[in-house]
């Protein structure tokens, strides 16, 4: 039986807030945004009181970035919005004003709608947003967009902010496969000669309302499940065979890459889709048993056009994780998991030689200059205690690009300053040695590999630490309330800016939920946990950077 599907997430990130017992705003932003680029900022309200009068959104762009434009739509309006920018000396920054009438008839028949803020970056490493809105009532504010709801008025702390990183482009990023409307890709692949077949891409679109890709019985035709983009730029998937999802509708910003991989495992006869890194869908299909499969992509829209970049297969022998870690990176890297093939569109030759188990057509492609994050893996390093010295090592990387290397130094994981630069010896397996003096007996001490590669771009080893203190960046407050159901919230104060992880776990030690992995600026951040899928007990919260760790304990009571 033939069913649709809207499924969850992208490569933006996604955070979901509620006030009052229904109301709910989703704030949904790119990870990654190329430098001097334009992007895309999604406010998804739902559930709003209908008897409001208005709601007044105010909003912050910080530095390197400005806002051109803001559009709303719905079922039944889409177009841009009046923006006025306010006189307001006590804010940070410029706050701009958004004021809907919500007792207009296009409001009337609809309690959810969608703002998208466009904005353009300049050379900036890391910026942010800032919110708050409130729906108003005969002057009453019934429900807010924010951090609190201030009786009366309100200053910079009650703005919700979202921290924004960008990355230069990289020339290793190479092209991209530009699809339009009279173009095809397609891969005609027999699965039953792989164990686990993973097969990984970024994706990247400008307008939505189209369908990008199928996967077929090559044998008979028959779709095995096709994804789409709709109108309100939700993702959709349409099928004959799911047998098991719990999926929510997902929101994909425009002009940013989504990371989407599948995995097909022909014993079992099942298909994993994902995106990001989390399950999408479980197809179960006894037409992937013996018959081949055709992966085809193409682009239905009447005007536009579409790019993937960095297609892979992987005879997959490793957990999935472990293969998205290299997603972002020009070499592929796995303990068990080997590289079939990698398509990296750089030159339309490169698609024709021929392969044992899988074919390529195509027709009407386009190879464009690539924006994608592709990076350059940096190199590994290793270190030594060795009487008085520390011994740094590690192995060349991608010497073809690398030019040289900056070995950097510091004391609290933080703030690194360089030690000495070493030229790139361009000889396959090259190894590189330092020796660091132990001047004194700090108790911790962190090194870092810099690469500086010829195309002027940089990227940075994990940071290393010697020594058995620790150091705090950041502090938890326990979460609240507790005990809980089916919300609570965890908030998380940084005392500096630094890479955060915050995962939420069973008491057998299982991973249950991922609440967010990402830059967080300096300041304080909430985040909730929405427990309603979950069963009652006692469950723990773990934030965590590369140096520091804290675990709370918190009780589901239904």
């Amino acid at each position: 039986m033939s069913g649709k599907l809207l499924i969850l997430f992208s490569i933006a990130l996604l955070q979901t807030y509620s006030f009052s017992q229904s109301f709910e705003y989703k704030l949904i932003y790119p990870s990654r945004i190329p430098q001097n680029s334009n992007f895309e900022i999604a406010l998804l309200l739902s559930d709003f009181d209908r008897n409001s009068d208005k709601v007044e959104l105010f909003f912050m762009p910080m530095d390197g970035i400005s806002v051109q434009g803001v559009i709303i739509r719905s079922q039944y309006i889409s177009e841009k919005v009046k923006i006025s920018e306010l006189s307001a000396d006590n804010f940070s920054h410029k706050v701009y004003k958004i004021s809907l009438n919500l007792q207009d008839s296009l409001f009337v028949n609809s309690s959810s709608f969608q703002l998208l803020f466009n904005f353009q970056s300049k050379e900036i490493r890391k910026s942010g947003f800032k919110v708050f809105g409130r729906f108003l009532k005969n002057k009453n504010v019934v429900d807010i967009i924010g951090e609190r709801n201030p009786n009366s008025q309100f200053d910079e702390k009650d703005f919700k902010l979202i921290e924004l990183n960008f990355y230069k482009p990289q020339k290793v990023a190479g092209n991209a496969l530009q699809l339009s409307r009279s173009s095809l890709f397609s891969l005609n692949i027999s699965p039953v000669t792989f164990s686990n077949l993973w097969i990984d891409f970024w994706f990247k679109f400008v307008d939505p309302d189209f369908s990008f890709l199928r996967l077929s019985n090559s044998q008979t035709d028959e779709t095995i499940f096709q994804l789409s983009v709709n109108p309100y730029q939700m993702l959709s998937a349409e099928n004959h065979f799911f047998s098991n999802w719990s999926l929510n509708p997902t929101f994909l910003t425009k002009k940013s890459w989504h990371y989407f991989s599948i995995e097909i495992v022909p014993q079992d006869a099942k298909i994993f889709v994902y995106c990001d890194g989390l399950l999408l869908a479980e197809i179960k299909s006894n037409n992937i048993l013996s018959s081949k499969l055709l992966l085809e992509f193409s682009y239905s829209g009447k005007t536009g056009s579409y790019q993937i970049e960095k297609l892979r297969m992987i005879d997959k022998k490793d957990d999935y994780k472990e293969i998205i870690k290299s997603a972002n990176y020009t070499s592929f890297k796995s303990d068990g998991s080997s590289l079939i093939e990698e398509l990296l569109f750089d030159d339309e030759s490169a698609l024709s030689h021929s392969r044992e188990n899988i074919k390529i057509d195509y027709e009407n492609i386009k190879l464009i200059k690539s924006d994608a994050p592709i990076f350059l893996r940096a190199p590994e390093l290793n270190t030594y205690l060795i009487a008085n010295y520390i011994q740094l090592e590690w192995e060349t990387g991608e010497t073809s690009s690398a030019a040289k290397y900056i070995i950097e130094k510091s004391y609290n994981g933080n703030d690194f300053e360089p030690i000495h630069e070493i030229t790139v010896n361009q000889s396959p397996e090259s190894k590189y040695t330092f020796f660091d003096d132990l001047l004194g007996k700090e108790e911790i001490i962190f090194y870092r590999i810099r690469q500086i590669n010829i195309d002027g771009s940089t990227v940075y080893s994990s940071a290393v630490k010697i020594g058995q203190g620790e150091i705090d960046i950041f502090r938890v407050e326990p979460n609240y309330p507790n005990p809980f159901n089916p919300k609570t919230s965890i908030m998380v104060e940084m005392f500096e800016d630094n890479e955060i992880e915050i995962s939420v776990y069973n008491l057998e030690g299982k991973e249950v939920e991922k609440l967010f992995k990402g830059f967080l600026l300096k300041g304080k951040h909430r985040f909730e946990f929405n427990a309603e899928k979950y069963p009652s007990g006692i469950y723990l919260y773990k934030v965590s950077s590369d140096v520091f760790s804290q675990t709370g304990k918190m009780i589901l009571t239904k």
